[in-house]
């Protein structure tokens, strides 16, 4: 399948190996002269990504990031930091709403359709390995999705107060 890249994706690597390097060298035993040097010089690392884009998206499964895993408990189960999406009226969604116009944007392979996208349960997803069984297809970071929409007051909702709770139900993207 071919799939088609954002123009920056071969530039962001050597940022992302730099930053790869600097938090490896800070978890090592090895390395402690360095880890302590960096904690005592570094005050900020700043991480730029695409548009459309989260942490959890390109780093929730990171080695020690506080991401995708930590709303998993040791048998898999979603623990009580998951805080599931709910629709207008405050009620939890059985499953996610679909990607209304599609998941991906017109034009990209692999394609998966609005109707591919129904039935995601609501709890967190890769969207690497989502839509594999229902549109047999394998996305990566670079693919590109459907464009959403940036509104500050439905972003306000969306947020609902910091549970993050409605996204699903104040976007233009369903369950994406």
């Amino acid at each position: 399948m071919k799939t088609k890249s954002l123009p920056f994706g071969r530039q962001s690597w050597p940022l992302t190996l730099i930053a790869a390097l600097v938090l490896s060298a800070c978890g090592s035993d090895h390395h402690s002269n360095q880890t302590a040097s960096l904690q005592a010089n570094v005050k900020n690392v700043v991480v730029i990504y695409a548009e459309n884009r989260s942490f959890d998206n390109l780093y929730g499964n990171f080695p020690g990031a506080n991401g995708l895993s930590s709303l998993y408990d040791a048998s898999g189960k979603l623990n009580a930091n998951y805080i599931p999406q709910k629709d207008r009226n405050g009620n939890v969604l059985s499953t996610l709403p679909q990607t209304w116009g599609g998941v991906t944007a017109g034009g990209v392979t692999p394609v998966v359709t609005q109707a591919q996208s129904a039935g995601l349960a609501n709890a967190p997803f890769s969207i690497e390995t989502a839509f594999q069984a229902s549109a047999n297809a394998t996305l990566t970071t670079g693919t590109v999705t459907r464009d959403l929409y940036h509104r500050f007051f439905e972003n306000q909702m969306q947020i609902n107060g910091g549970k993050n709770d409605m996204f699903a139900a104040w976007a233009d993207a369903g369950g994406l």
